[in-house]
């Protein structure tokens, strides 16, 4: 590959084969047999490690570490290539605030990659490869948004009929959402990157007018500003601490004919309640109990709901997923994807639910809710806490994401893990609603 590239670029093309310090104009390539991350300014390569089969997912592998690293100022683009590698680390990208972009399919000699990354909805533009470039100068112009593009951003809407204001409340219409319990500059940031990566070069007012009768536009904005991001067992280190100090005492202390009550708000596509319900059906096994188990899996954004309810995934969306569970849970469709099997299923109901507005469930067990918080108002994630409080029992868990807190609710859980965010209800108070 260097040789070829080499042949079409005066830049130098390096194969990292040792930990490298990036510089600009150069091209990096990836050596056989291994990966690559990135942390900060240096490339680090990885000896390839067998996971699933002999599935490689090496674009995966960076863009997640890409990610992670540089945040809102990652670019991933997906060009030509088969399967799907580079559709999850696309989605990391994107819920960072960075830009993905994809090849238009009809350019590519191999389009499954593009087309695969496509469906995830996180893509921000569909382009042929001669028409990046300006794309990718706007963005680097202001990775965070469109601070100085345009008069209209700075302007006042009172009236709630023009620039973000207006385009809030055509969401709030059409989805019944009140983005107004979100933090604005998130939110704000989110419109105005989607607004300068327009392909008319709009303003704010232009583009209220154009998703006002474009439903497919208007949706992948919702989408977006949502930022529903999930895998399977994601945080392995979480999962491993459910499994072995969590669940295991929610089960011994259920009595015999109790049902096991799981609420998993803001479960987007239904990987992690997948792994939730997976957990639990092993521990019950190993406990020899035939509790029944109810998991409410809950989110906004109907389209997730629709794709959770299916259950069918990709089998690179299984990169992660223990090889001796994949067997017992899933069944193969065709040589490309896996669907859940009836036993998983069963014990999982996908609801639209709308965890600031609507009435919370009861007599729960586990609350899983990752990586939602930390997009709302501090009024508002206090507000959810004490809705989590209310549903759990006594000894019931709560799971929030790696950059979440309690707050000011802390003194009414017990910390089992500080670091994985790990609480136990172990006292009923009357919270305030």
């Amino acid at each position: 590959m260097v040789d070829i590239i080499e042949r079409f670029t005066r830049m130098p093309a390096i194969a990292v084969n040792e930990s490298t310090i990036i510089k600009p104009d150069t091209i990096y390539m990836l050596p056989p047999a291994k990966e690559l991350i990135i942390d900060g300014d240096t490339l680090i390569p990885l000896d390839r490690k067998p996971k699933y089969g002999s599935l490689s997912l090496p674009i995966n592998t960076f863009f997640k570490s890409l990610a992670m690293s540089w945040q809102e100022h990652a670019i991933g683009i997906i060009l030509s290539g088969t399967g799907s590698d580079g559709s999850v680390g696309a989605v990391e990208i994107n819920r960072v605030g960075g830009l993905v972009l994809a090849e238009t399919p009809e350019t590519a000699q191999f389009d499954g990659m593009p087309q695969n990354a496509i469906k995830t909805h996180c893509v921000d533009a569909v382009l042929d490869p001669e028409k990046m470039q300006d794309t990718l100068l706007k963005f680097a112009e202001d990775p965070v948004g469109f601070k100085n593009q345009t008069e209209d951003t700075n302007r006042n809407y009172d009236d709630g009929t023009t620039g973000i204001l207006g385009i809030l409340n055509l969401l709030k219409k059409n989805f019944n959402i009140d983005f107004s319990d979100y933090k604005p500059d998130t939110i704000t940031r989110r419109i105005e990157r989607r607004v300068k990566l327009s392909f008319n070069g709009e303003t704010l007012d232009e583009y209220l007018i154009r998703i006002s009768s474009d439903e497919k536009e208007l949706n992948l904005l919702y989408r977006d500003l949502l930022i529903g991001v999930t895998r399977f067992f994601r945080d392995p280190e979480a999962f491993r601490i459910l499994k072995e100090r969590v669940i295991p005492e929610i089960i011994s202390n259920t009595d015999k004919g109790q049902e096991i009550r799981i609420w998993d708000a803001g479960c987007s596509t239904g990987e992690e309640a997948y792994s939730i319900a997976i957990l639990f059906h092993e521990e019950l096994q190993r406990q020899n109990k035939r509790n029944t188990l109810k998991i409410l899996a809950t989110d906004i954004h109907e389209e997730s709901l629709q794709v959770a309810s299916e259950g069918i995934y990709p089998v690179e969306a299984f990169s992660e997923f223990p090889n001796n569970l994949l067997k017992d849970y899933f069944e193969p469709i065709g040589d490309s994807h896996y669907k859940v099997l009836p036993l998983l299923r069963q014990s999982i109901i996908f609801s639209r639910h709308n965890l600031l507005k609507d009435p919370p469930f009861t007599r729960i067990d586990l609350v899983s809710c990752r990586n939602l918080l930390i997009y709302l108002l501090p009024a508002a994630q206090t507000k959810a806490i004490a809705t989590f409080h209310y549903s759990l029992r006594i000894n019931g868990a709560l799971l929030l994401g790696a950059s979440e807190s309690l707050g000011n609710l802390s003194e009414e859980f017990e910390t089992v893990d500080r670091q994985w965010k790990i609480y136990m209800k172990r006292k009923q108070s009357r919270l305030p609603y």
